[in-house]
């Protein structure tokens, strides 16, 4: 089988920006939980170091998923997709489809995470079936320059995950750990809608470690500015801080907000 290659092949690539920028500072990215791809061009459009698309908890199909990378191509942001599982076919079929970086949630052991590296790499280190349908068009046909824009990042997210962080964290071929704030504090017994208790922040300052002793991108979900401000502070390089959701929920509400009040001061006593 063979597949045509662009010319963008041969071109410097986002995944260098997701990579370099989390090397040499913070790469701070966005997260699409809705299946758009205006809103993709939209959060692309304020130039962030990726994006991320969530098939996981998002409402996004494979069919919207491909339109949003399309969509994607013409900005600079690193495509990263969140597969719904540890699933191979799965994270194969995101990786064809011209994700640079896939996020793995569920993973809680080292042989879980060497699973997800695996079903990033080609056969002999890895079981990723060949089939670069958009991937060839993007990057080129050779092993090396595919296996090259497959970042393999695995979520540290419950108790278990954390007891064998380090085991997880000294897995070959891993790019980076990615942590879910919210389902960390829940394993943990804490608040997931406010995960800042102590125990959630010794977790994490010990995954941030970890990770620079593994030479691994340290990232983790911050859904708004401030928190993600927070967890810079603490040593994480790939902070997500704009979530579609809460950006349109926030803008909406604020709006309405402000018109509320203008039409109640309008309509008070004396103005009228």
């Amino acid at each position: 089988m063979s597949f045509a290659t662009s010319p963008k092949a041969t071109s410097v690539t986002p995944s260098v920006r997701l990579r370099e920028r989390a090397r040499s500072g913070v790469a701070f990215g966005a997260w699409c939980s809705l299946p758009s791809s205006s809103i993709v061009e939209f959060a692309c459009a304020a130039d962030p170091d990726y994006f991320c698309i969530d098939l996981q908890h998002g409402v996004v199909d494979m069919g919207a998923a491909i339109s949003m990378l399309q969509t994607a191509s013409r900005f600079d942001a690193t495509p990263v997709i969140r597969v719904a599982n540890l699933e191979a076919a799965g994270i194969g079929r995101a990786l064809d489809m011209g994700a640079e970086a896939v996020i793995v949630p569920g993973v809680n052991t080292r042989a879980e995470a060497a699973a997800a590296v695996a079903a990033c790499r080609y056969a002999p280190e890895g079981v990723r079936s060949y089939g670069p349908t958009r991937a060839g068009q993007l990057f080129g046909n050779s092993v090396s320059d595919l296996e090259e824009h497959a970042l393999c990042i695995a979520m540290i997210e419950t108790a278990d995950g954390l007891a064998n962080a380090e085991s997880i964290c000294a897995t070959p071929g891993l790019a980076g750990i990615y942590v879910g704030p919210a389902d960390l504090a829940l394993g943990l017994g804490a608040n997931p809608v406010d995960p800042s208790e102590q125990a959630v922040t010794d977790a994490l300052v010990h995954i941030v470690d970890l990770c620079g002793r593994n030479d691994l991108i340290a990232g983790i979900h911050a859904y708004e500015s401030a928190r993600a401000n927070e967890y810079v502070e603490m040593g994480f390089r790939m902070v997500t801080c704009a979530m579609d959701t809460r950006v349109l929920a926030a803008g909406f509400a604020a709006e309405f907000g402000r018109m509320r009040e203008l039409r109640s001061s309008n309509s008070a006593p004396g103005n009228g």
